[in-house]
């Protein structure tokens, strides 16, 4: 541990207050033995009233925001582009807290074929905003809190089952609990969330956008009658007086 700045002070000081006083010790008149003994207690009555200040450590660095950590982890890429598709970055980086129920890239790939690029057109945004706030906990919820029965989310409920060894969420499941965010926490699940109406009002606009197949051309009819051999063209001379 290093020296207060007042300790290494008094230690100069006394140091050359001690060589001055050897110096000059035969010609000086002694000093009484009391008188020391009163500066003795004197100086460290001093040192005892100036303790040693603890060296400073930088302060921990701050993880972010629950936009900030989804943001700098790989598996939430998926995540975090619907999110700014939606407009939600913001909103999701204010004081919160919220519990953020973070599917995975894999989660997001088992969606049928087309649903996630539906979802993140322009025309489709309203839809998308809904999804991922029924991912959104208005509440810090850690592993440990959980409870069973229905969860409010920002857009209805979700259900809550407590299992022996994992809890499920709907049809999913947590994988990785209690990420730590400066407004939040990150519980990662393993499927997308979809609330029953906005998978058939998703359904519907898929369907209207699916073009419709080709008619097919009828085939061409074949007749059952027997074909009639062509005849070879007559060869015969025009008869004289008829033409």
């Amino acid at each position: 541990m290093s020296k207060s700045p007042a300790r290494l002070g008094f230690v100069s000081i006394a140091s050359i207050l001690g060589v001055s006083l050897l110096a000059a010790a035969s010609q000086a008149t002694p000093v009484p033995s009391t008188s020391m003994s009163s500066a003795g207690s004197l100086a460290e009555r001093t040192l005892a009233q100036s303790p040693a200040k603890a060296p400073t450590s930088a302060p921990a660095k701050s993880p972010g925001s629950v936009v900030d950590v989804a943001s700098g982890n790989d598996a939430f890429k998926t995540l975090v582009a619907a999110v700014k598709a939606a407009g939600l970055a913001e909103k999701l980086s204010e004081a919160g807290p919220f519990t953020i129920l973070a599917p995975t890239d894999e989660a997001f790939a088992e969606l049928p074929d087309g649903v996630l690029q539906a979802l993140l057109k322009p025309e489709n945004k309203d839809l998308l905003t809904q999804i991922l706030a029924y991912h959104v906990v208005p509440e810090e919820l850690k592993f440990n809190q959980f409870r069973g029965g229905a969860l409010k989310t920002l857009n209805g409920s979700v259900a809550i089952k407590l299992m022996t060894d994992r809890i499920v969420i709907n049809n999913a499941s947590i994988v990785q609990a209690d990420v730590e965010a400066d407004n939040g926490v990150i519980q990662v699940i393993s499927r997308v969330l979809i609330p029953l109406k906005v998978a058939e009002e998703l359904q519907t606009r898929l369907a209207a956008a699916t073009p419709p197949e080709p008619e097919m051309s009828p085939e061409p009819t074949v007749s059952s009658e027997p074909a009639v051999k062509a005849q070879p063209a007559s060869t015969a001379q025009p008869v004289r007086g008829l033409w």
